[in-house]
């Protein structure tokens, strides 16, 4: 069930150096939220997913904090979050976020121009990746910067596109929501491609 927040709580403009000082490398502040959301910006709108995303993890209890790491249009959105869980879990995470479902292009004439593509885009799923802070959590993907966790993304993801093609145990993998217009296979295969973007345009690059 989805924690009930007030996005208006959350502090997307702490200083930098409080995240900083923890050891990440690679992030900004963010603007206010009335900005981000008013102008209708790239990075308002992934963090508005974001920010859904991480309040509706269970252990999740609080957002204390959040840093922007890098934004692709149309494509994906990697934050930095400072939270307060229920259980004992890392303060620290990467979220990484793809544009919600269906993700419309209003013109002048107030006609979505992406209607047709629309139709079977799903973009891509969210998660959130280890960040290794503070140090007891460590872990194979742990990541110090918004580019690694990205990486680390496209592993975990993987796992989950090769273990649906092999019809494999999806409980042995992260757990990724499946779009109601999609298949399971259908949606790995939309995803796969996406992440080969990733890849080319990002990592690569």
């Amino acid at each position: 069930m989805m924690n009930s927040f007030d996005r208006s709580k959350i502090s997307v403009n702490p200083a930098k150096s409080e995240a900083s000082e923890a050891g990440f490398e690679g992030i900004r502040k963010l603007g206010e939220w009335s900005s981000l959301l008013e102008n209708g910006s790239e990075e308002g709108r992934l963090l508005a997913i974001a920010y859904d995303y991480t309040s509706s993890l269970r252990w999740m209890k609080k957002n204390r904090g959040c840093w922007h790491g890098l934004t692709v249009g149309g494509l994906c959105g990697v934050f930095l979050f400072r939270i307060e869980a229920y259980n004992k879990v890392p303060e620290y995470h990467w979220v990484v976020v793809g544009q919600k479902w269906p993700y419309p292009k209003w013109n002048d004439q107030k006609v979505d121009e992406n209607a047709v593509a629309n139709a079977t885009y799903a973009g891509l799923p969210h998660a959130y990746i280890w960040t290794g802070m503070p140090p007891e959590f460590p872990g194979a993907d742990c990541s110090p910067d918004p580019l690694t966790a990205l990486e680390a993304y496209v592993g975990v993801i993987q796992d989950w596109i090769d273990a649906v093609r092999a019809d494999g145990d999806l409980t042995e993998v992260f757990p990724v929501e499946v779009p109601a217009n999609r298949s399971a296979v259908e949606y790995a295969g939309d995803v796969e491609r996406l992440l080969l973007r990733i890849q080319r345009e990002l990592i690569a690059g």
